[in-house]
């Protein structure tokens, strides 16, 4: 399975960004708000030094499916200790694309 992710930043206002979750390997060309995906780039945007942390907590905010009409602000919050990351936590607010009941 071959997954891309397409990433733009405004390099003068992190921990802002737009983030796009491109995915074609699984049969959705893109995915309107994803927490996995927020999570590992919070994580990577952090090892890189780009994302940094005050009181424990680098935060990120991002914005996903915006150019697909289903609008997400996304929170990404890193707990670090001793300079590292000890948990990540994501959340936020979506559109609803979906309703229904499963029965197992």
């Amino acid at each position: 399975m071959a997954c891309t992710g397409d990433c733009w930043w405004a390099a003068s206002c992190p921990p802002y960004g737009l983030l796009r979750d491109l995915c074609h390997g699984v049969g959705n060309p893109e995915e309107s708000a994803s927490g996995t995906t927020n999570g590992a780039l919070a994580s990577f945007l952090f090892h890189r030094g780009v994302l940094t942390a005050a009181d424990g907590t680098a935060t990120l905010q991002a914005t996903q499916g915006r150019d697909m009409g289903r609008p997400a602000n996304i929170t990404t919050r890193l707990g670090i200790v001793s300079g590292a990351i000890s948990h990540v936590a994501v959340g936020g607010s979506a559109v609803r694309t979906l309703a229904g009941t499963l029965y197992l």
